[in-house]
This record gives structure tokens, C-alpha cells and sequence, in this order.
């Protein structure tokens, strides 16, 4: 595709934050959106690493709400794209093995509840009669929704995708976004190696690469790209197909069925580490990852290792992600920070994103919480813990 000249908005960025945005906004009559990607296809980056969960369960309310709110966009997503994102709703199942943390998580789950989120409180004997493979002798309390789940993040991907093009937007491939154009204090476009796209507004959705590109403009929001390693095994077949995806919150671990194996990770914070992929080695799993695995699922022992992968997930101080017209250069808008949970929360607040920037407002959410500036965004960031 031959780069436009000039365009109403660049979505520079072409995971599924991105790809969401451009579609929402062409569907809303912004005609001629230009999508860039610096990579041969979209979603190649940390939405095609992604476990592709979809969690409503969160202690933040706005983040349950902006999780609910895409739950609901996925029930009409295949019939309004032409797309099946192949949306398993097997629920989640958040485990604690401290008291401290099983308290906190009855008291999640009122909260879920009274919002109108379909939550279960399990003690132990709860837990082992609804997932009998689970063992549970150290299972101190769990919240299980059974409207939770986990989709296709290239079906998802795909939809927006062809949702964007049939409203008139232009996906550019294999073209980085340079640097920001601006010119008199506004965002005047963006700069690729092949021309400047001049646009009064764009807006940056790059994941762990905004930092950098939102600095140089002289934006700066503090996001802290961090490492998550993923394992995928060969068939088990005992496994049941339908379990939810569980995660063991107080010793950091999920795990979650695919494609006749099953899904792993260490469910921890990861500073820095290799660019390299993780090695399947002789196909056995690390020891941390054996071990929290034995522990909650016997049926994991014979797992053996296919394939291994990681990505980053790009974390703000408040745990929220960032959007909004930025304070420091009107017209440049930011949707980046999702914390890992872009599948989530992304579709529908990459929507009320696009709402208030074509029709003025946003209708579907309210975006004050997420503001660019806010005063969260300056707090020391939390320690080490789990996403």
C-alpha cells in the first residue's frame, strides 16, 4: 500500500489497540484513517503473544467495567466484522493460597457482584467439585466467572481489520512511524522513512514502543515494558477441554487448555530479560514453572514442551492504561499502558477513545479515569507482583 500524504487521523501502531481504534474510528465516519504498522502484518507484536484472555475480574472497578463493556461487544463481533474470534467463555478461576488474599478476593467478588458481574466465592471443597483435576489441599479461597475466557487474538486482530478497511481506512504495512510532526505547539503528522503523513491529529497505540517515540515529541508518560514468557505442550489428553483459565495469584502461575495441550506461564512481573525466545530445551518444563504446575494440576506432569514464546506487556504506576489527548501537544492522542490486558480492555476503550475523538465525547465509557497527566501516573510504581 502506497503511503497517503496526508490523512484526518495516523493510528500509528497495529496491535489490537490500534487495530480497534482505526476500525472504531472509520466506523464512525472518520473516512481515510491510516493505520501504520512497522511490521509485515498486524498484530505481530505482544497481541499475537498474548494468552488472549479476556478477564472481567478485576479489584479496579473501571477496569471491571471496561472488561464487561468488551465481553458484550465480542456477543455481536463476528456477526458485525464477518470475523468468529473463537471466544471460549470456560471462565476464570483466581486462586489464593493466603488468607490475606482469600479475604481480599471474597470481598472482590461482593464488589463484582453488586455491579453485575457474575462472580463465585469457592473455598477449597468448592474448587475441587467443579474442577475435580485441580488439586486443592492448599487452596485457601477462589473467585471463579464463568463468563470469562479466552479467544483468538489473530481472529480478533482480523475482524477490526476487516471492519477498518470496509469503512474507508488504509492499513500501511511495513512502515515505522519515525516521529511525530509537530509544528507550533500541535501535532501537524508523522514521519515514516518512505514521507511525512500530515494529519491534525494521530494517535499513538505502539505498546512497549511508544515511550520512546511519545519522548521525542516531548510527551513523556511512564510506561515500563516488561517481559512474559509463554510455554505451549504437546496433546494431554486427560486434560479437560472446558477448564477455565487458573490462576494461582499468591505463587505466580496460569495455565489454560489449547489445542488439545495447554497453555503456561509464570504469572510474574519480569524486568528486563533476553530478546530471545524462550527454548522448548529437551521439552520438559523449567523447574519454577514444573513445580506450580504439579502442584495445582497433576494432569501437567506429562507435559511436554512444543513451543515457547514471550512478549512484553507495558505497565503504568496505577496499573491503568493511559488515554487521551495529550496535555503537552494537542491533537496527539495516546492509547498505551494496557498492562498486558489489551485484549480486554482495549476493544472497548479504544472505543470510547474513538467517540471522543470523532463525535467530541466518548458515550461508551467514561475515559476520566485514564487521562494523560493524571496525578496516579507520577506515583512510585508498585512492586513486583502479579499481572
Amino acid at each position: 500500500m502506497e503511503l497517503p500524504r496526508t490523512a484526518p487521523c495516523v493510528v500509528v501502531g497495529g496491535g489490537i489497540a490500534g487495530v480497534a481504534l482505526a476500525a472504531h474510528l472509520a466506523r464512525l465516519g472518520m473516512e481515510g484513517v491510516v493505520l501504520l504498522e512497522r511490521e509485515s502484518g498486524l498484530g505481530e507484536g505482544a497481541t499475537s503473544r498474548s494468552a488472549g484472555g479476556i478477564r472481567q475480574q478485576f479489584a479496579d472497578p473501571d477496569l471491571v467495567r471496561a472488561a464487561r463493556a468488551t465481553a458484550a461487544l465480542l456477543a455481536t463481533f463476528a456477526e458485525e466484522t464477518g470475523v468468529d474470534p473463537e471466544f471460549r467463555a470456560h471462565g476464570y478461576l483466581l486462586v489464593a493460597t493466603e488468607e490475606a488474599r482469600a479475604v481480599r478476593l471474597r470481598a472482590e467478588a461482593a464488589a463484582q457482584r453488586a455491579a453485575g458481574l457474575e462472580v463465585d466465592h469457592l473455598d477449597a471443597g468448592g474448587v475441587a467439585r467443579r474442577f475435580p483435576c485441580l488439586s486443592v489441599g492448599d487452596v485457601a479461597g477462589a473467585n471463579f466467572c464463568p463468563t470469562d475466557g479466552y479467544l483468538s487474538p489473530h481472529g480478533l486482530v482480523e475482524g477490526y481489520r476487516a471492519l477498518a478497511r470496509r469503512h474507508g481506512a488504509v492499513v500501511v504495512l511495513s512502515r515505522e512511524a519515525v516521529s511525530l510532526e509537530v509544528r507550533g505547539g500541535r501535532l501537524r503528522g508523522v514521519r515514516t522513512a518512505a514521507g511525512v503523513v500530515e494529519a491534525p491529529m494521530a494517535a499513538v497505540a505502539a505498546g512497549a514502543d511508544a515511550g520512546p517515540l511519545l519522548a521525542a515529541a516531548g510527551v513523556r508518560v511512564p510506561l515500563r515494558p516488561t517481559m512474559r514468557r509463554l510455554w505451549f505442550t504437546r496433546p494431554l489428553p486427560g486434560l479437560p477441554r472446558d477448564l477455565p483459565l487458573v490462576l494461582d495469584l499468591d505463587r505466580p502461575f496460569y495455565f489454560r487448555p489449547e489445542s488439545g495441550g495447554a497453555l503456561l506461564s509464570l504469572a510474574e512481573v519480569e524486568e528486563g530479560g533476553s530478546a530471545e525466545p524462550p527454548s522448548p530445551g529437551d521439552g520438559s518444563l523449567p523447574d519454577r514453572l514444573a513445580e506450580r504446575a504439579l502442584n495445582r494440576c497433576p494432569l501437567l506432569g506429562d507435559a511436554r514442551i512444543l513451543r515457547a514464546w514471550w512478549g512484553h506487556r507495558t505497565l503504568t504506576p496505577d496499573d491503568r492504561p493511559v488515554l487521551g489527548e495529550s496535555p503537552e501537544v494537542p491533537g496527539l492522542w495516546l492509547a498505551v499502558g494496557f498492562g498486558g490486558h489489551g485484549i480486554t480492555h482495549g476493544p472497548s476503550l479504544c472505543l470510547a477513545l474513538a467517540e471522543e475523538m470523532a463525535l467530541g465525547a466518548p458515550r461508551l465509557l467514561p475515559l476520566d479515569p485514564y487521562r494523560p497527566g493524571r496525578p496516579s501516573l507520577a506515583a512510585a510504581p508498585p512492586p513486583p507482583g502479579v499481572i
